[in-house]
């Protein structure tokens, strides 16, 4: 069995043991810890599975486990060959025949390489992969790689099923806003007022215009196309920045990029970003004649902190971010939730603060030495909460330099230690300088490599009810099933790190079988602004993997939407409002429970599906409706026609050339109402077919999938597989994909969005057209990257949609007039008429 850590590896030890040999717990003659002697089950780290192979002693980490320093160190050849060659033939003796992959997601490192060759040097073991986050995300090449390692996914538990099974306890993210100090607020304030000043001056400065004004690309836009398409978002940065100072746009520019003026948006800080990185850095030669001006203007940008890594960075500075991230007004936000969640939970509550640094010099030395506490870690948070004097908590630290319990614990550790097989005298607790109440603990011998699991059982035990530690430590793989509550003090947005934090307290728990969490995410925005800020993005990006009960209906789903808490600004007393909802939700935890019972039993045989929800004007039923009102009105002229000229025939007089004149027209319209007829028929069938906004979504998806399996990045046969799309409230259509493996599912779906959502910067378009549009109206869609990798399977994904939404015309974007047309998308894009909206949801049905 591999773990990534040690305290993962020697949970598997502790399980075994537990469940199965309660009578003989002495699991010594048949468990080893080390890889190079194998016995019946044999236990290692990744880590140390490397070492072995490479010859070099193993080293073992708790803490940050992933160091690829350490990997990167090998033995030298010879070593490395005989420590591979006799690790294999030892386990060959022991005739391993099972290799378990815990965590598995961690192969993505260097690790993939030694445990592949050993896979490959065993006699066909049987390989059990296990990962609650498997790399859906990662490059195609990569997760061919994965399953290398660790083959197709067998089977895939989500969430709500786990909740069903009572394998995971009922659970429910809350969010707690706060907003920027005083002193925080000052910094913002003066960080925009100084960038406006910069603004400010650089519009009223002539120079700068004129320079702008005298470049090739504005005296002669159609010499220098290609020069114009290669960058086009900077040329248009430079229309609409003399749109705004001069009052008269660059006409021959725009209508190169595609633009017109009406449609040539107003110049903020993001266009100016992309204006300034460019005259300072990217065509810097281009404007020698004012390059003192340039330099002090770039000086003047560096000094306020609004350049990074050669790019201006105005609207979403650095600076910012780490303010409003880091913001000291989240400790306060901490100190609040454990005083509602202590008031509530008294000696039941288990609360578990993950943050990311353990600040260790931010410890006050003496009882005189209390600074203010000025910035987040596990020292500043502990100082905080213990500051606050809250009644009814045994505040604790566990890190991997670092570890406090309460004074008052210190009989119950003895006692968890003797337990444990580790002698008390081993645990050395040292009075902190500045607050007898809490102590210090240091482990000798054999307590040092057990002191997680100690203050593990020591928590569960309630010796500790408040525990302070870091994500590396205790984010992944720690197991303390008792938490019943965790905050989340962590700046990690990613989907597998957040993932992991969150799952250590939605275990069940054996003695409570009502045990619920409350898991809380805390947020600092600005009241007074549009923008939601980076915090806010980043937690928006952390919910999309993050599924749970909605606040807003009986259903279980993922999104920050499920919270209800609305879109920025959160002006007047919105933050205290949504805070005071969010608190009452997760004080009544009997609710919670019942809410989760009841979306779990409105769906019977229900599964977690993931869907692309798209909004109506992403879709092509507009176009198929108006292409179908043009043939109708073709066949009715044609018809009417030949109605016409064969009554004229009828009527006219034998011995005159104008009776054969109106035969020839019948016969003429004739033809060719029956050669349209095949086209108008198939618009009908289009029309009827698109009808439903869940229709048109279904016919899009068929497309998409036929083309997915041609170019034979989908492998499950067609017949097997199947498209499901529903329409869901506020007019939005949702679509799925059923009977592919979960892989396929991610691809199908990634490219589902990619073509339905706004134009970026595709090999390959696709137009559609719309005659009862003013002046025939048109629309652009971007053919997947899977699908523009070649010319063929373009033209293939083209023929499919042709078949199922319509007629469309295929334009490869890499030659000039491609471009010019890639122009003209992106600029529609632009339009708020044209804005396409669709996003990738998962729903419990």
């Amino acid at each position: 069995i591999f773990a990534p850590t040690i305290a993962i590896r020697d949970q598997w030890a502790d399980r075994f043991v537990s469940l199965f040999c309660r009578k003989h717990p002495d699991a010594g003659d048949w468990i080893s810890r080390d890889i190079r002697k194998p016995r019946l089950l044999t236990l290692s780290t990744y880590q140390g599975l490397h070492s072995a192979y490479t010859g070099r002693s193993t080293t073992e980490r708790d803490e940050d486990a992933e160091d690829e320093t350490a990997q990167a160190r090998h033995g030298t050849g010879r070593t490395k060959v005989s420590a591979k060659k006799q690790l294999i033939e030892s386990l060959r003796r022991a005739h391993v025949t099972t290799m378990v992959v815990d965590e598995a997601h961690h192969l993505r490192n260097e690790w993939w390489k030694c445990l592949i060759d050993l896979k490959n040097n065993l006699d066909d073991p049987v390989v059990v992969a296990l990962t609650a986050t498997p790399p859906l995300d990662v490059a195609p090449a990569e997760w061919q790689r994965y399953c290398d390692m660790c083959g197709p996914v067998d089977a895939e538990i989500c969430v709500p099923e786990l909740v069903l099974q009572k394998n995971l306890c009922p659970h429910q993210d809350y969010v707690y806003l706060s907003t920027p100090q005083e002193a925080e607020k000052k910094q913002l304030r003066a960080f925009r007022a100084e960038i406006a000043q910069v603004l400010d001056r650089l519009y009223a400065d002539e120079d700068f215009t004129k320079a702008l004004l005298k470049h090739r690309c504005l005296r002669d836009p159609k010499t220098h196309i290609e020069e114009i398409l290669s960058d086009p978002q900077f040329y248009s940065s430079i229309a609409i920045y003399l749109n705004h100072v001069t009052g008269k746009p660059p006409h021959r520019l725009l209508k190169i990029i595609g633009v017109s003026r009406r449609t040539c948006p107003p110049v903020d800080n993001q266009w100016m970003e992309v204006l300034l990185t460019g005259c300072l850095y990217k065509y810097r030669d281009d404007f020698s004649d004012i390059d003192a001006r340039l330099a002090d203007l770039a000086l003047d940008l560096k000094r306020i902190g609004a350049i990074e890594r050669r790019t201006v960075c105005l609207h979403n500075a650095k600076k910012i971010n780490r303010l409003l991230i880091s913001s000291l007004s989240k400790l306060k936000s901490i100190v609040e939730i454990v005083r509602i969640e202590a008031g509530a939970f008294a000696d039941q509550l288990r609360m578990v603060i993950l943050t990311d640094f353990i600040r260790k010099a931010d410890m006050p030395r003496n009882a005189n030495d209390l600074k203010p506490v000025g910035r987040i870690g596990v020292v500043p948070i502990f100082e905080m909460i213990r500051r606050s004097r809250t009644e009814g908590i045994k505040l604790g630290i566990l890190s991997g330099s670092i570890v406090v319990i309460p004074q008052s614990a210190r009989d119950l550790l003895e006692e968890v230690a003797k337990d444990s097989g580790i002698d008390p005298q081993n645990l050395r607790c040292t009075p902190l300088k500045h607050d007898a109440d809490f102590c210090t603990v240091r482990a000798t011998g054999r307590g040092r490599q057990q002191i997680v699991r100690l203050i593990t059982r020591l928590f569960n035990t309630g010796g500790i009810t408040v525990l302070v530690g870091t994500k590396s430590l205790l984010g992944e793989g720690w197991d303390a099933p008792s938490i019943n509550t965790l905050i989340l003090a962590s700046f990690v947005g990613s989907y597998m790190l957040s993932n992991q934090m969150r799952g250590r307290a939605i275990r069940t728990l054996r003695d409570n079988p009502d045990k619920t969490a409350n898991i809380w995410h805390l947020v600092c925005t600005e009241a007074d602004r549009k923008e939601p800020g980076e915090d806010m993005l980043m937690l928006s990006r952390r919910f999309k993997s993050f599924v749970g009960v909605s606040f807003k209906a009986t259903v279980i789903e993922n999104g920050i939407d499920r919270l209800d808490i609305g879109a920025a600004p959160f002006a007047g007393n919105r933050i205290g409002a949504i805070n005071e909802t969010m608190t009452g939700m997760a004080l009544d935890r009997a609710d919670l429970h019942r809410r989760w019972d009841r979306a779990l039993a409105a769906e019977a045989g229900a599964c977690m599906v993931e869907e692309v929800a798209a909004t109506p004007e992403c879709l092509p039923r507009s176009f198929i409706f108006a292409n179908t009102i043009k043939a109708l009105l073709w066949q009715g002229l044609s018809w009417g026609l030949f109605v016409f000229g064969y009554t004229g025939y009828l009527a006219g007089d034998s011995s005159t050339g104008k009776k054969y004149g109106f035969l020839f027209l019948a016969i003429a319209f004739l033809l060719a109402a029956l050669a349209a007829l095949p086209r108008c028929l198939k618009a009908l069938w289009l029309t009827l077919r698109h009808g439903p906004i869940a229709g048109s979504m279904k016919q899009i998806a068929k497309a998409l999938l036929k083309a997915l399996v041609y170019a034979e990045v989908i492998d499950t046969p067609l017949h097997k597989m199947g498209v499901r799309a529903e329409k869901h409230e506020y007019g939005v259509v949702a679509c799925s994909l059923n009977g592919a493996t979960t892989y396929e599912k991610s691809i199908f779906l990634d490219a589902l969005q990619e073509l339905l959502s706004g134009v970026d910067n595709p090999r390959y378009l696709m137009i559609r057209k719309s005659p009862l549009g003013p002046f025939m109206r048109k629309d652009y869609l971007a053919v997947p990257t899977l699908l523009g990798r070649n010319k063929e399977l373009a033209q293939y994904f083209t023929r499919m949609w042709k078949r199922y939404a319509g007629a469309a015309q295929l334009v490869y974007t890499r030659t000039t007039q491609g471009r010019q047309i890639l122009l003209k998308a992106r600029a529609r894009a632009m339009s708020t008429a044209f804005m396409k909206r669709c996003e990738r949801i998962k729903a419990w049905k």
